[in-house]
């Protein structure tokens, strides 16, 4: 019962809710922006695994090994056809963390990592370092965090892997010459 009542709550409030991502990569040689469109239609399928059940909405519009889903506790994840795996603590916070990262698209992605760092080591580094840099709390959670300042700002999230610990990833961008330096200095 429980399973059948959140997902027509969550075809009532957010069927039909479909939007634009904009982001910003750094790729080899080069940095691209781009968007991807997500759409919060529900799908057919409902799965229970050792954790309760969940149910499959649209997600993301591209080609994906992972399919997007809603826990029955209200929890956002993905799968891969068997467990669920948290992305998001809500909705609502994997939307405010689409409205993040869409305001960061059009930053400069930080690619000038030093050979062989620990990237993820980065993230303390640069919180302890960097003034005014403050957690996202709407677009935050157990699985992903973001940091953001005036001209910098900071994703760490897990990986959509099933592997036992899900490993984290890291993106850094900053906001024209004020936010490179202040990277660059934090870095130094």
């Amino acid at each position: 019962m429980k399973l059948v009542i959140r997902r027509e709550a969550f075809a009532a409030r957010f069927g039909g809710l479909q939007y634009a991502v904009r982001r910003s990569v750094a790729l080899p040689g080069m940095d691209r922006e781009f968007q991807r469109l997500w759409d919060f239609d529900l799908g057919g399928w409902m799965r229970r695994d050792v954790r309760g059940w969940h149910f499959d909405f649209i997600g993301e519009r591209v080609s994906s090994p992972v399919a997007y889903a809603v826990h029955t506790d209200g929890r956002v994840g993905v799968t891969h056809g068997g467990l669920f795996l948290e992305i998001a603590t809500s909705v609502y916070h994997l939307i405010e963390s689409h409205a993040v990262l869409d305001q960061v698209a059009s930053w400069q992605p930080w690619h000038e990592y030093a050979a062989g760092s620990d990237r993820m080591a980065l993230v303390d580094h640069l919180a302890a370092q960097l003034d005014g840099l403050t957690e996202v709390a709407e677009a935050s959670g157990p699985c992903a965090r973001w940091l953001l300042g005036e001209n910098v700002a900071i994703h760490e999230v897990l990986s959509y892997s099933s592997d036992v610990p899900r490993t984290r990833q890291l993106a850094v961008w900053a906001r024209g010459q004020d936010g490179i330096g202040q990277i660059r200095a934090a870095l130094a």
